[in-house]
């Protein structure tokens, strides 16, 4: 029994929000449509459109769930249903290098809007729809 409890306390320690580990997380049951590499500009793009550019291909939209955006060079910003900005007034949330983000809402997915970080430096995102 004290083995047990022993036991469970690490369990429950580990799993706790303190102890997670930065970057990873959970694609079980994932159904991936398509993974496709997505370049950042200088200029403002709606998120939909740089991803039908990069792929080659018009997108249903309709049959994506969700996507997994990871950044592997430079940094990103995303913005949600506003004009993404690298300006002396930046906007948008800054994706570094590393880092993931998965949306799970169409309707924020198609408000998207993505711009390097810093003009010069495109970032390189890897994009997974998930349906």
């Amino acid at each position: 029994m004290k083995k047990l409890v022993v036991s469970l306390a690490i369990v429950l320690a580990l799993c706790s929000p303190g102890h997670a580990q930065e970057g990873v997380f959970s694609l079980a049951g994932a159904n991936y449509l398509r993974t496709t590499l997505v370049a950042t500009t200088d200029s403002n793009q709606m998120f939909t459109a740089a991803f039908a550019t990069a792929y080659g291909s018009t997108v249903d939209w309709s049959l994506v769930k969700a996507i997994l955006i990871t950044c592997e060079t430079y940094d990103a910003r995303l913005a949600f249903g506003v004009t993404a900005e690298n300006d002396a007034s930046p906007v948008g949330h800054i994706l570094y290098v590393g880092q993931s983000m998965r949306i799970a809402s169409l309707d924020q997915i198609r408000s998207l809007r993505i711009i390097s970080k810093t003009a010069g430096s495109a970032a390189s995102l890897q994009v997974s729809l998930e349906r």
